[in-house]
């Protein structure tokens, strides 16, 4: 793959943990751009490498190396993808156990770093794993999260669905359960329930 090699040609190497964001000005936001960005320049090229460096931008000229496998360049570091946001997050899960908190975690996270408030001030309970895709899985022990839920006056239950069906066994809540199989159902659940309109139910 374009982009990947074991030394840095350049004395004035990109450091570890540096986000790469253009080359030669050409947006880099993910390998396959990259990889295409790579695939036009000659080996041998002097390009600039922008990059972020513990939030602050930065550049580098690094000189390329011939592709070993066709045409343009091997830019001569390795790469890691992974997402990155422009902000820190400092979580407290000592008291978290198991991947369950997974979507309660992440709208947590939107509702503190995002412009809107998720919840209008609502007690809202749920529980599910999340993927890096958005999607929530289900859970055990949905029936007993239910009654936590009770007795924090929860208002509204964000419900994997996958876990519908066990949940609507247990007797009728004081809360609406609202079917969420991704992020975006969940928020939709939220935005409702705030606009005064019922939630897409198990």
């Amino acid at each position: 793959m374009q982009g990947f090699a074991e030394d840095s040609p350049s004395e004035d190497a990109l450091e570890e943990g540096d986000a790469l964001e253009a080359i030669d000005g050409r947006p880099v936001p993910d390998v396959d751009a990259l990889d295409a960005v790579l695939d036009d320049i000659p080996g041998g090229s002097d390009v600039t490498v922008s990059y972020t460096r513990l939030g602050a931008p930065g550049s580098a000229t690094v000189t390329t190396k011939s592709a070993e496998d066709g045409d343009g360049s091997l830019l001569g570091i390795t790469i890691l993808e992974q997402p990155s946001a422009p902000f820190d997050v400092d979580i407290q899960v000592e008291d978290v156990g198991g991947p369950s908190a997974g979507l309660m975690l992440t709208l947590g996270i939107l509702d503190l770093v995002g412009d809107d408030d998720l919840t209008g001030g609502a007690i809202v309970a749920g529980t599910g794993t999340i993927d890096a895709d958005g999607n929530v899985g289900p859970i055990g022990g949905i029936t007993l999260k239910m009654v936590a839920a009770a007795e924090i006056d929860a208002e509204l239950f964000l419900v994997p669905a996958g876990n519908c069906e066990e949940a609507l066994g247990v007797a009728e809540p004081d809360f609406p359960l609202a079917r969420v199989a991704t992020l975006e159902d969940a928020l939709d659940a939220l935005a409702d329930f705030e606009a005064g309109r019922t939630p897409e139910p198990c």
